[in-house]
C-alpha cells in the first residue's frame, strides 16, 4: 500500500513539474513580446548578437559612443533658470537639478538636441582632412 502511495506521489510530482514548466515556457513566450522586461532585452540581445557574428555582417571599420553628461552643464541650469549666475549654475544641488529637469522637460530635450546637432555638425579636422564629414554619416 506505502509502494502505490508512493508511486502515486512521485506521478503527482512528476505531472506538477511538467505543468510547472508548460507554464513558464508559456510566459517565456509572452514576455520575450513584452517591450522592457527582461526576458524581452535578452530576446533582442540575442537577436543582435546573432547579425553582429553572421558571416555576412562585415567588422565595423570605427564605433561611436556619445554620452552627453548633461547633469554637468552649467548652461542647462542657466536656460532652465535663467536669475543663476555661471558659478552658481555649476553649483546647482543634485535635488534641485532633478526638480528644474521635472518642471522644464521639453526645455532640456531642446538644449539637449541642439548640443548633440552641433557635434554632429562641427566636423573635427581630422575627418575633414580624410574628406569625411560627421553630418554626413
Amino acid at each position: 500500500c506505502e509502494a502505490l502511495l508512493d508511486e502515486n506521489q512521485h506521478q503527482q510530482t512528476k505531472n506538477m513539474k511538467q505543468e510547472i514548466q508548460e507554464l513558464m515556457n508559456r510566459l517565456e513566450v509572452l514576455c520575450k513580446q513584452t517591450k522592457g522586461t527582461y526576458m524581452y532585452l535578452k530576446h533582442e540581445q540575442g537577436k543582435l548578437m546573432s547579425r553582429l557574428k553572421s558571416p555576412e555582417m562585415c567588422s565595423p571599420t570605427w564605433f561611436l559612443t556619445l554620452s552627453s553628461c548633461d547633469f554637468a552643464w552649467p548652461e542647462l541650469w542657466i536656460a532652465l533658470k535663467p536669475s543663476l549666475t555661471y558659478e552658481e549654475a555649476q553649483r546647482v544641488s543634485e535635488k534641485e537639478r532633478k526638480e528644474l529637469l521635472k518642471q522644464n522637460p521639453v526645455m532640456a530635450a531642446r538644449l539637449f538636441k541642439m548640443r548633440i546637432t552641433s557635434v554632429f555638425n562641427t566636423p573635427s579636422e581630422k575627418m575633414v582632412g580624410m574628406g569625411m564629414h560627421l553630418a554626413s554619416l
